[in-house]
């Protein structure tokens, strides 16, 4: 009696193939914009660099966050760290925001990239308000106070993905760097601004006027605290 094993038909190939580039896709679209994915495609190797005239760039860390992961221990701080910044995923998306990239306890993004968009201050300024909220609630999940240091520059950025292994979207230039300053100047659960990223808020939002600050790097510039949206002048 022989026997003979059942062949997989070309049908069932070509979707088990379709199917495991469908989840490849879906990776690759949590790690990379979706035009970026089409140009690497249609361009395998070649450097992507973009410049963008005007776009708002956002910088956030946890204060005191050494003090906070003792406290915790290890397993509870990845917990911690794992539910807040799935919030501020979610809520980048409902703003239209584009994640960068996240530094342990620090939050990368920015808007008018790689999409221009003519609110886009408006966006990021709304996304640190609300990250500010979501790390209220989860000061009240853990017991432990939370609170962020939050800074935004808006300005001139260059955009894209360079190199070959591990590949990441990033942006760089001075409003970069502006927004990354002022993350570190920022008092505890305080939004600093730059006077361009104040500038284009314009009267919808709240904000206070900081004085001027040396800014390494920068030199001398004016810098403001956001405070909240609404007409609350």
């Amino acid at each position: 009696m022989s026997f003979t094993a059942p062949v997989s038909s070309s049908a069932e190939r070509l979707m088990r193939v379709e199917q495991a580039l469908a989840e490849t896709q879906a990776v690759l679209a949590k790690i990379l914009p979706d035009f970026v994915i089409e140009r690497l495609k249609a361009a395998p190797g070649q450097p992507i660099i973009d410049t963008y005239d005007n776009a708002s760039v956002l910088f956030a860390d946890i204060t005191g966050f050494v003090g906070i992961s003792k406290r915790l221990g290890g397993e509870r701080t990845i917990k911690l760290l794992n539910q807040l910044i799935r919030e501020f995923d979610e809520l980048a998306t409902l703003h239209g925001v584009e994640k960068i990239k996240t530094m342990g306890d620090g939050y990368m993004a920015v808007s008018g990239v790689p999409r221009t968009s003519a609110d886009h201050c408006q966006r990021l300024a709304r996304l640190a308000l609300d990250m500010q909220t979501a790390a209220e609630r989860a000061s009240k999940r853990t017991g432990v106070t939370i609170k962020l240091r939050i800074g935004i520059a808006a300005g001139p950025v260059m955009a894209g993905v360079i190199g070959f292994n591990k590949f990441a979207y990033d942006i760089w230039g001075d409003t970069v760097n502006h927004a990354s300053r002022l993350e570190k100047m920022a008092p505890s659960g305080q939004i600093l601004l730059s006077e361009e990223a104040n500038k284009q808020l314009g009267s919808s939002f709240f904000t206070r006027a900081r004085g001027s600050t040396q800014i390494r790097g920068l030199g001398k510039r004016q810098t403001w605290v956001l405070d909240g949206e609404g007409a609350l002048h």
